[in-house]
């Protein structure tokens, strides 16, 4: 849910979401979304708290968590599309 807030907050639609991720289907990225804009408080603090444990155990840079950070992952994503460079496919 978080990549989905935060790639929204970054001007993505959520077609563009659901091409980034395929795995996601367009009726799942608007119900988090949905669930989100019902939520809040709720769901910002759930983003928070999982960022100080990620950070704490050390699996994730502080920086890693941040909205430049993703927008320079997502160029990349699109520029690696654009010559066709496959992601990795997870299993």
């Amino acid at each position: 849910m978080r990549t989905i807030i935060e790639r929204t907050r970054l001007g993505e639609t959520a077609a563009q979401v659901v091409e980034a991720y395929p795995v996601l289907t367009l009726g799942q990225v608007h119900d988090a979304l949905g669930y989100y804009y019902d939520h809040p408080e709720k769901i910002e603090n759930y983003i928070r708290e999982n960022a100080k444990q990620l950070q704490k155990s050390g699996r994730v840079r502080s920086e890693s968590l941040t909205a430049p950070t993703i927008k320079r992952r997502s160029k990349v994503y699109c520029r690696r599309k654009e010559i066709g460079v496959r992601s990795r496919s997870y299993r």
